[in-house]
């Protein structure tokens, strides 16, 4: 069978299917994580057996033959990127369907957000961004002191003496680091949720939308149609593709509670029969 016979069973057409849905699913995050793992361990055991069966029918293929599984994973994973990506954007309405804040909120907090050129959600998006950056400087001692070195240049004169004394005092730089980071999450919080701690309601839903669309519109306005493809894979296809990711885990737990309870009715319907006859359960 062709690579491209084979990497259609994968892919995502027509209406909605749950089943198909989380089982195509499954198999490309699998992909994903294959490629991952052959990166480390470019003969894992486990890795060429299960890209053997599923691309040959055979788990020991890639053993016997000599040859390595990633270029055909590479492959079949870089359709179905595509594949996943514009079924969700053909699609959206469905597959945004069961999204809730907290999955909106998850959404805007992993994914670049671009200025969309309106107010009220680009004060949001800077305030995330802030976040980001308070975060990853955190993580980071160096830039930690270069954060703080930059401040410093509006301090008073004396509160400068004392940042130049202390500049090699780890506890003192973290306390004062500290307070810009305290500030930025009050207003991270102002913006996002409300008194009570939950999240604004809608809020993280528009601000994805008003992003992706900033993204889709530079897209669709382009001419030159490498920049036009470069911008679908570097902006555009990560959102629906993390749209995809969540619908999966969502359609995922369903399929498996689903599962569950037609088990346990039918483990309670052999058991009714049995009484019906007299045996013992």
């Amino acid at each position: 069978m062709s690579l491209e016979e084979k990497t259609k069973e994968f892919m995502l057409e027509g209406g909605f299917n749950r089943e198909n849905f989380v089982k195509t699913g499954k198999i490309y995050q699998d992909m994903g994580k294959w490629l991952q793992t052959l990166e480390k361990d470019a003969t894992n055991v486990d890795v060429m057996r299960k890209s053997g069966k599923l691309f040959q029918e055979n788990p020991d293929f890639y053993y016997q033959s000599g040859t390595s599984p990633r270029p055909r994973i590479y492959d079949t994973l870089s359709v179905l990127q595509d594949n996943r990506a514009n079924y969700a954007k053909e699609k959206y309405s469905e597959i945004i369907g069961g999204f809730d804040d907290e999955h909106w909120m998850g959404l805007i907090s992993n994914l670049p957000l671009y200025k969309t050129g309106k107010k009220k959600y680009d004060e949001v998006i800077e305030v995330i961004n802030q976040k980001r950056q308070m975060d990853e400087v955190m993580e980071n001692p160096e830039k930690m002191t270069n954060f703080l070195y930059k401040k410093a240049q509006k301090f008073d004169s004396i509160t400068q003496a004392e940042f130049r004394r202390e500049i090699y005092n780890e506890r003192y730089l973290k306390t004062l680091f500290g307070v810009y980071k305290r500030e930025t999450e009050i207003k991270y919080m102002k913006a996002l949720f409300e008194e009570d701690g939950g999240i604004k309601k809608g809020l993280a839903k528009s601000v994805f939308e008003a992003s992706l669309n900033t993204a889709k519109g530079e897209m669709e306005i382009e001419t030159n149609e490498s920049d036009k493809s470069d911008i679908w894979e570097a902006d555009v296809r990560p959102y629906y593709l993390a749209l995809d990711n969540v619908k999966y885990r969502i359609e995922k737990a369903k399929l498996e509670k689903d599962r569950e309870k037609s088990k346990e009715s039918t483990s309670k319907e052999r058991e009714e029969k049995r009484k019906e006859k007299g045996m013992s359960i």
